[in-house]
């Protein structure tokens, strides 16, 4: 079973475990409506014919009422401040991603909980620090690390993460980190990320996944776009022991500094990458940098042009292709140990058999 259905069959099933609060709002969907709504301990509900029971005016107090496992579907955005969430939910934004969610320093809203209970402050917009078997969704949503966070969404522990149509902008901090960074020290986290747009930041990278201690993860990130950014995807195995996996799917990377996607495994960690039908223009660095024995990657009809390098491969890496990717008009199509060598000779070539 692919990655993508073991996480969807957890979410469902986490989901139908949550429960219910003392007044049952129904299918434990807890409504936000910030211009119609009105915040009070027994709102969420649907209807707006009672003030008391019908939606909450802001997300936090949506998140107080509800628990863990619950739903919290906003109909009419807003902006609101951060939020730290230490178990299963999920939230859905709007079509329109009227919902933005940035860091404001503000104490973070929490499940269950008043702002600040959870944890007395966030640097992110989105802090999720949870179970290793809880599962936490997204969707249809801006989350922005504001003035002076270290990301827009940080990860920290948690069973599996679904972001579907977020988009991810690093503010106006300053800050080092990626706008979307997941460093788990335990366990092993599932990222799926579909449809999703992170960039605009002059300090900070795209995403960041790189797990320490013993902890794995895979992430698999279809559609959307990564760009504007000092870098575009790190997956970095250097501080684990354990193992990485990424595939990656019809998604645009462009507009860096540095390389677009790098694969780092230069320690006793692993780190495999399948990167197919994506386009990577515009980089400063390489488009696809693979770094370390431990290091690999699979590259399927993909297009890396007007790059500083098109293929890095260093220290004992291994990329393998299907012939049928393009390469071409970079500063270096490809280079092994920073010397430019044909891409026939750099990437070993495979059949689809």
């Amino acid at each position: 079973m692919s990655m993508v259905k073991l996480l969807a069959a957890s979410v469902a099933v986490t989901l139908g475990a949550g429960l219910a609060p003392s007044f049952a709002v129904p299918f434990n969907t807890f409504y936000v409506d910030a211009e119609n709504g009105t915040d009070s301990g027994t709102c969420g509900g649907a209807s707006l014919q009672t003030a008391s029971t019908g939606p909450c005016a802001t997300l936090n107090q949506a998140l107080q009422n509800a628990a863990a496992g619950n739903i919290i579907q906003v109909v009419r955005g807003g902006a609101f401040g951060p939020i730290f969430l230490n178990g299963t939910i999920s939230i859905n934004g709007p079509t329109d991603k009227s919902l933005i969610i940035v860091n404001s320093a503000a104490p973070p809203g929490c499940i269950g909980a008043a702002p600040g209970t959870c944890a007395a402050s966030t640097t992110a917009g989105v802090e999720i620090n949870a179970g290793s078997t809880d599962q936490v969704r997204l969707k249809d949503m801006i989350v922005s690390a504001g003035p002076a966070g270290t990301a827009a969404i940080q990860v920290d522990a948690a069973g599996g993460v679904s972001l579907t149509g977020v988009v991810g902008r690093g503010g106006t901090s300053t800050g080092t980190g990626a706008i979307l960074t997941a460093t788990p020290s335990s366990g092993n986290l599932a990222l799926y990320i579909h449809n999703c747009d992170f960039g605009y930041s002059k300090t900070m990278g795209g995403v960041l996944l790189q797990p320490s201690g013993s902890a794995g993860g895979a992430i698999e990130f279809s559609g959307g776009e990564i760009h504007h950014a000092v870098y575009g995807l790190q997956i970095n195995a250097n501080t684990t022991t354990g193992g990485l996996a990424g595939a990656f799917d019809t998604t645009q990377f462009f507009a860096f500094n540095n390389s677009a996607v790098s694969v780092a495994a230069q320690s006793s960690g692993f780190a495999r990458i399948v990167f197919s039908r994506s386009t990577i223009v515009n980089t400063g660095g390489a488009a696809l940098k693979v770094n370390g024995a431990n290091a690999a990657a699979e590259i399927y009809e993909d297009v890396f042009t007007g790059d500083g390098t098109g293929v890095n491969i260093v220290g004992g890496a291994q990329v393998t292709g299907f012939g049928n990717s393009a390469i071409h008009d970079n500063g270096t199509n490809c280079a092994v140990g920073g010397v430019p060598t044909a891409c026939s000779t750099a990437i070993t070539a495979a059949s689809m058999n």
